[in-house]
């Protein structure tokens, strides 16, 4: 999954920037990011919910490049109220992925809710540009019925869907408590999805108050900045053959010299959205807002770095839409670029190294006590 995901995202940035080197700084840098590397070894869940995620917002850039060509193409067409578009196979491709990244986990739901809503704005500007006169509601009239069903519709389905163990297993938890309780509200709706609800309802009452204290719970504004990675493995009493101490340490780590540019790099995104209307800092931007800042709305929740995992790519994104701006617009003179492109090898070359740096501790490789304090870069990381 981890794989799948750096692919997605090198396709996702090259469409989004246009060269295709910076959607392979986005694919390597995502490769290199130590946590994302961990965590696709590791198999852990969110991984899972990571590469639903950003191959669903990649198919709802490609609707809209496609909506956006359609209505160009159809210029000669275009009446007061726009025109049929016809089917939009990549936007229920996109409800499909987003009701599989809810299956996983269901923080998954804030980045439908959001991309539902900016799919309805990238319909608009498209009939702006065409000139229609209205163009709010030649969006909502044109594109919110299939949008209902592309993206509310069909990731219902899909979620369902993954339930098709529960339905079928005799033995599920609460498969059978709509049964056990006859006379329970809406008695109309079948016993297996009353059931369904209910187990929902004891779902959601659990991991809303889950405030138990874990020795690495962390809070999402030290996810910014590797504040408090999470230690997956660590054998006690190792030694090598000459009874010296052995280490191995294996920790959930972001590469430090990539993490480190995140939240300049959030901020150059807000400046571009603001100043320039860059729609690929409004995709990042968004999905940012949905993978990281919906964390704020319960601090009291015991929370892990892992949680970030969906929003990571969006932050690595952040970071080349930065190092596009290093580079210079194509614009510029030759030796603009040609030192831009420097300083842009030279950051990436850091990091790389920085990766390979911390691999060790990235995979529990042995090391002396000195070589895995040198690794230790934070008090916090122990």
């Amino acid at each position: 999954a981890g794989t799948v995901a750096v692919v997605v995202l090198t396709r996702l940035a090259r469409r989004l920037t246009g060269p295709t080197l910076l959607g392979l700084l986005a694919g390597l840098l995502l490769a290199v990011a130590g946590f994302s590397f961990t965590l696709g070894r590791i198999g852990l869940l969110d991984v899972f919910l990571q590469v639903f995620v950003v191959s669903a917002v990649a198919c709802l850039v490609v609707d809209r490049d496609q909506v956006r060509q359609r209505v160009r193409d159809g210029a000669d067409r275009v009446t007061t109220t726009g025109f049929r578009l016809g089917p939009r196979g990549w936007r229920i491709a996109a409800g499909v992925l987003f009701g599989c990244a809810c299956a996983v986990k269901w923080s998954g739901v804030w980045f439908l809710a959001l991309f539902a809503v900016l799919s309805l704005f990238w319909d608009r500007a498209a009939w702006r540009e065409a000139g229609v006169p209205r163009p709010t509601w030649t969006a909502l009239r044109r594109g919110l019925p299939g949008a209902t069903w592309a993206l509310a519709v069909v990731p219902v389905l899909t979620y369902l869907a993954s339930f098709a163990g529960w339905f079928r297993g005799e033995n599920a938890q609460g498969r059978h408590w709509a049964a056990e309780n006859p006379d329970t509200s809406f008695g109309f709706v079948p016993d297996a999805l009353r059931s369904l609800w209910h187990m929902h309802g004891e779902w959601l009452d659990f991991h809303s108050g889950l405030s138990s204290p874990h020795p690495w719970e962390s809070s999402p504004w030290s996810w910014l900045v590797d504040g408090r990675p999470i230690l997956l493995w660590n054998p006690q009493g190792l030694t090598d053959a000459a009874g010296d101490q052995v280490v191995r340490y294996m920790l959930m780590l972001g590469t430090p010299t990539l993490w480190f540019l995140f939240t300049p790099a959030l901020l150059w995104l807000g400046w571009r959205v603001l100043v320039r209307h860059d729609q690929a800092a409004v995709v990042a931007l968004t999905a940012i807002a949905a993978g990281w800042g919906t964390w704020f709305l319960n601090l009291d929740r015991t929370m892990f770095i892992f949680y970030m995992a969906p929003a990571l790519p969006f932050f690595v994104l952040a970071v080349v839409l930065v190092l596009q701006d290093v580079l210079g617009p194509p614009a510029a003179s030759a030796l603009r670029r040609q030192v831009g492109l420097a300083v842009v090898c030279l950051y990436v070359a850091v990091v790389v190294v920085t990766f390979a740096f911390f691999h060790p501790v990235l995979t529990g490789q042995p090391l002396s006590n000195a070589e895995w304090l040198q690794r230790m870069w934070l008090p916090s990381w122990f």
